[in-house]
């Protein structure tokens, strides 16, 4: 039956064939909320991100030194990791987990202490989000078995579905995989009724993963690609939309001539492509249809980065929404968590962490 699906929706431009994207409208209607939140910290040249709160602390990486936001003064400086941070868990027992690209998941023990997750079925290529779902177990979403947490355009492009989920004891190791096959999971929660809800980036969905291994799709068709999601205090939840879906690169994901020329023969900041941040080099494409006189860039311009963040529901129903458009910089929202009455925003194209007031709903 998948496989009669499959073909019907080539033939006729439909499902996973079709190359139309849905507009942000509704709760996702544009705005500039973004542009206006004030800056926390600038990590300078190194990518800061990886937000996680264990409810009185803000965790966060640049580059593969970890910090912990300090309201008082700078951040202050924990551990360096040995190698690139992709991904942080925080529990409110002060236990800290750490996916380090390639090499490890480090544990952090309320005491301070870090040593490397020992577990033998595990994954560690791509831990591109972590969870605790108790005290002594963590849930490891392992975004692409062939590539690394950096190289996720190139997974998309490769139209990679290689993706897992993970369950992982911590007293012993043991580690046991719930979901495969999976469109580079992203961002992962543990909702308060227990069940996981996984961010499915390249099937743009949110994925719910029940205790008896049934999975639903919670919501669906969504505008961009999604990343971390965290709980809220006030309910809901936060969902980070890291970069746009364009009907342009729709089209050259369906286009498998072209797709595999442009991957062998150019270099990946001027492929047809989704982007952190755009507008840093004048070979880059999709550049003429967001430019009238005067060199001024339409806010709604078609644009391979963007920022958004998008707050939901008890029930993963979008309720409002956050966006940094086309004409400004604040793009690639790739994690946001709640801190003394604001939300903390890591922007990828700025290298920064952002203030954002969840009171304010309109420009």
């Amino acid at each position: 039956m998948i496989s009669i699906r499959k073909w019907i929706d080539n033939f006729r431009g439909s499902g996973e064939a079709a190359v139309t994207v849905p507009s942000m409208d509704g709760a996702l209607k544009p705005n500039n909320l973004l542009n206006g939140a004030p800056v926390m910290w600038d990590g300078g040249d190194k990518p800061v991100g990886n937000l996680a709160s264990d409810g009185r602390h803000v965790f966060f990486s640049r580059g593969a030194e970890l910090f912990v936001l300090d309201p008082n003064s700078e951040p202050q400086h924990i551990h360096d990791c040995g190698g690139p941070i992709s991904a942080i868990a925080a529990h409110e027992s002060g236990k800290l987990a750490v996916g380090v690209a390639g090499k490890a998941i480090l544990l952090c023990t309320a005491n301070g202490e870090f040593k490397e997750l020992l577990s033998s079925q595990l994954p560690r290529n791509c831990p591109a989000a972590i969870a605790f779902e108790s005290d002594d177990t963590l849930v490891v979403a392992n975004g692409s078995a062939s590539n690394g947490p950096d190289k996720w355009c190139r997974d998309l492009m490769e139209k990679n579905r290689s993706g897992s989920v993970w369950r992982v004891d911590l007293r012993n190791g043991e580690a046991k995989c719930i979901a495969g096959d999976l469109g580079f999971p992203a961002g992962v929660v543990v909702t308060e009724t227990g069940d996981i809800v996984i961010s499915e980036s390249w099937r743009h969905r949110l994925l719910r993963l029940t205790a008896g291994g049934n999975a639903t799709v919670v919501l669906d068709d969504l505008p961009g690609y999604p990343g971390a999601i965290f709980r809220s205090g006030q309910g809901g939840y936060w969902l980070s939309i890291f970069a746009p879906r364009r009907q342009l690169i729709e089209f050259v994901l369906r286009e498998d001539g072209y797709r595999k020329a442009m991957l062998e023969s150019l270099d990946e900041q001027y492929w047809v492509a989704p982007s952190l941040r755009t507008g840093v080099n004048y070979f880059e494409p999709v550049q003429s249809g967001g430019v009238r006189h005067l060199g001024i860039v339409k806010p709604w311009a078609p644009t391979r980065s963007y920022g958004l963040l998008v707050r939901l529901d008890e029930n993963f129903n979008p309720n409002a929404s956050y966006h940094s458009r086309a004409d400004a910089n604040r793009h690639g929202i790739t994690s946001a968590v709640e801190h003394a009455g604001n939300v903390v925003v890591s922007c990828a194209a700025t290298n920064q962490l952002l203030a954002l007031d969840p009171t304010i709903t309109e420009d």
